[in-house]
């Protein structure tokens, strides 16, 4: 009789039934799980938001095979295969993770001769450094005008303001990267400002 793989440890029990009188018969298999302990480590640079990024990852012992999953939570990120000495790098897709502390979870599968092992890796996404420039068409005085702005990165969310001084003259969201600021009529006197976004 030959036992299934796959199984896990712990006590299985099997039914077996005599071929010639039908004798059934309950019995307890003990199975021990005698494969190696691994471990499963990772470090990852900081990540700038709107880049991809990655995480190195070793197992041990170094003739590890299989697969490294990379989980937020419940969900996956990214999962990578081992080399010949163990490691692999596991690929982050752009904007998968939002500015901030992350602690991700790395699963190791395991394979006939290492047991499947679990940890941690700390991740860091920084904002991204951004620039904003803006045009304007001359406004005639008692008229409404407006002021083109770009914002760069094209992915930058959020709202842009237009001043001069301390006075706010309007402000509008962001979408792709543009937004278009209304200049109310009678908002500026007649003559050239250099306005604040």
């Amino acid at each position: 009789f030959q036992l299934p793989r796959g199984l896990t440890g712990g006590t299985t029990w099997f039914t077996l039934t005599g071929t010639t009188t039908q004798t059934v018969a309950h019995v307890p298999v003990t199975v021990v799980d005698t494969r190696t302990t691994g471990t499963v480590t990772g470090t990852a640079a900081p990540i700038t938001w709107g880049l991809a990024g990655s995480v190195a990852v070793t197992v041990t012992p170094g003739t590890a095979t299989g697969t490294v999953g990379l989980y937020d939570g419940t969900t996956k990120v990214g999962e990578g295969t081992l080399t010949g000495d163990a490691t692999t790098t596991v690929a982050i897709a752009a904007e998968t993770l939002e500015p901030g502390q992350h602690t991700l979870t790395l699963r190791y599968s395991g394979d006939d001769a290492v047991k499947p092992a679990e940890g941690t890796v700390a991740v860091t996404v920084v904002k991204a450094s951004s620039t904003v420039a803006g045009t304007a068409a001359p406004i005639t005085w008692g008229q409404a005008g407006s002021v083109a702005a770009t914002v760069t990165p094209g992915a930058a969310t959020g709202t842009v303001e237009l001043s001069e001084g301390t006075t706010t003259l309007g402000q509008a969201a962001l979408q792709d990267g543009a937004a278009s600021i209304a200049v109310a009529a009678r908002s500026l006197p007649v003559g050239t400002h250099t306005l604040k976004i």
